[in-house]
């Protein structure tokens, strides 16, 4: 069930991504503006991973395979949470902003609900097998296929 609602999340994000590629971008948001949240969206996934790294290996040690598959899949989430914010944002289209809100409102949830490592190993029934780490690793592609993208659309 998890899986599913994961690989939705994702499917969704990559048409959303898709949809608005040629949408205009609104001009009241300045040109440096944009440029920080570029540079944000592009630089918060390697930090994340550099402070996982350090904190895998010294403090949270036991259990790697939970917390590295919930460390990936928790951050992707709110990754895309915040890039769904960002679109709502800058995009011009009312209808576009909507649904970007609502997408943005879901994946939050579902970050928040993931959030409790308990909770997350008991919507794995236990245990975390292999196909995690590919919806993990496909949820990256994807935010920076979308990323690139989207810069080159400017």
């Amino acid at each position: 069930m998890i899986y599913g609602v994961i690989w939705l999340i994702v499917i969704v994000f990559s048409v959303q991504k898709w949809i608005n590629r040629n949408t205009p971008i609104t001009t009241s948001i300045g040109a440096k503006t944009q440029r920080y949240a570029e540079i944000f969206f592009f630089i918060a996934p390697i930090c994340a991973a550099a402070v996982f790294a350090v904190l895998f290996s010294t403090v949270l040690t036991g259990r790697f395979d939970e917390r590295s598959s919930h460390a990936l899949i928790v951050l992707m989430l709110w990754l895309y949470s915040a890039s769904f914010y960002a679109d709502a944002v800058f995009l011009e289209k009312r209808i576009n902003r909507l649904c970007c809100i609502i997408f943005m409102i879901v994946t939050a949830g579902m970050a928040i609900i993931l959030s409790p490592l308990e909770r997350y190993v008991t919507l794995l029934n236990g245990f975390v097998p292999v196909g995690i780490y590919g919806i993990g690793i496909c949820m990256l592609l994807v935010y920076y296929l979308s990323l690139f993208l989207s810069c080159r659309r400017k």
